[in-house]
């Protein structure tokens, strides 16, 4: 319905701010029906060497993104296509929002749709866990949480896995049927949160 354009600019060396935001706008080139906005990405590795997700190129890993309208739009050539678009990272996923106008040609005075959207509307959030995320919300640990925060605690630099699973063993005899199940428990947590081997520990006899 109308040339693409450019929304953002990454370069992963000197990139700080994790959000973006900004407005951009169309002017459609031919009439139709328009039911919403696509955005992909450009991506270029190294001087030669790039690839795109953009609609049309053969599927890869990384799928376009679609921000659907509440309901289809009847556009005309020379209508235009406002979309303030704007990702915030929240913990480990973006929250998008896009709001829309459509001006008839342009006119200000004729307004032919407006949304307001989020990616929001479509989360599923029970009134247990927006509890359990406000700011008066008290925690208290599971036993989950208590095996591992146990287990962590231990690892200080002064105790092997051997023993801080035989530890977790005896605390805990209700949740591991011996130190190996334990030991398992401890690896994990070892392999997520352990600081990385030294050189020397890597090199051969």
């Amino acid at each position: 319905m109308a040339p693409a354009q450019c929304w953002w600019t990454l370069n992963f060396y000197t990139v700080a701010e994790p959000d973006a935001r900004r407005e951009i706008t169309w002017t459609t080139d031919r009439a139709g029906t328009a039911h919403g906005i696509v955005l992909w990405f450009d991506a270029l590795l190294a001087p030669g060497v790039s690839f795109s997700n953009r609609p049309g190129e053969s599927p890869g890993v990384y799928a376009t993104l679609f921000f659907p309208w509440p309901e289809p739009v009847n556009l005309e050539a020379g209508d235009v296509v406002s979309v303030d678009l704007a990702a915030n990272l929240v913990g480990e996923d973006y929250l998008w929002r896009w709001d829309t106008r459509i001006l008839d040609q342009g006119q200000p005075g004729q307004l032919k749709a407006e949304f307001r959207q989020s990616s929001l509307d479509g989360t599923v959030l029970s009134p247990q866990a927006l509890r359990q995320r406000a700011h008066s919300h008290v925690p208290n640990l599971s036993q989950d949480g208590q095996i591992d925060g146990f287990i962590l605690g231990l690892m200080d630099g002064n105790h092997a896995l051997g023993e801080i699973a035989r530890q977790v063993a005896a605390e805990f005899p209700a949740r591991f049927a011996g130190e190996g199940e334990a030991l398992a428990r401890a690896g994990e947590l070892s392999l997520k949160y352990g600081r990385p081997l030294d050189r020397k520990y890597l090199r051969e006899p």
